[in-house]
Parts: C-alpha cells; sequence; structure tokens
C-alpha cells in the first residue's frame, strides 16, 4: 500500500511540473519558461531559495532568470528536483537514468 502511494505521489509532483498548477514562482532559462513550486525547488536549493529570498533579476515578479545558464542543464535540473531522477538524452548512448545529488547541479547553478 505505502508504495502505491509513493507512485502515486511521485506522479502527483511530476504532473505539477508539466501542468504547472498551483505554481508560485516562474524560472526562465534561455526560451524555456517552468512554472514551479517554490516549497520544491528552493526547500533543496540554496540558489534558488537565495534568489527568491534575497532578490536579483525579476524576483519581484516571483521570476528567477537564468541567461547564463545552459536551457538543457536547466531541465534536467527541473526534472531532478520533480521526479527525484533525470534521463540524460545522449546521441549514440542507451537510455539509462542517472541519479545525481542536487548539490552537483547546484554547483553549476550557482557559477
Amino acid at each position: 500500500m505505502a508504495d502505491n502511494s509513493h507512485k502515486l505521489l511521485l506522479s502527483t509532483v511530476k504532473e505539477l511540473l508539466i501542468s504547472g498548477n498551483f505554481s508560485d514562482l516562474t524560472v526562465i532559462c534561455g526560451t524555456d519558461v517552468y512554472k514551479v513550486h517554490e516549497v520544491i525547488v528552493c526547500s533543496p536549493t540554496d540558489f534558488f531559495a537565495r534568489a527568491v529570498k534575497f532578490g536579483g533579476t525579476g524576483t519581484e515578479r516571483n521570476e528567477v532568470q537564468l541567461p547564463d545558464d545552459e536551457p538543457a542543464m536547466i531541465k534536467l535540473f527541473m526534472q531532478y528536483l520533480y521526479e527525484g531522477e533525470y534521463e540524460p538524452k545522449l546521441p549514440g548512448d542507451p537510455p539509462s537514468t542517472v541519479t545525481v545529488s542536487p548539490s552537483i547541479l547546484e554547483t553549476r547553478l550557482a557559477r
């Protein structure tokens, strides 16, 4: 029963990223726009927590802009935050799932 509840929770959280329902923060990187949830992106990552708390470009509109980051990297990072894993798609590589610590991706975002 707990396994079913866990799967339902993960499915629901994943759907929140896809739908943007109940979002309270917008993350923009290149042409990609993510309607995200502060509790999901700020809780595990100091970068987003500081961006929201202390301000910066766009935060007065509940918006974080990432003009210097690679959109593909941010897409994978958002997938990781909402799913706990991500699947990089590299040409010629067989599909696989990689689990990465948030601190590794956070280091890239801090640059």
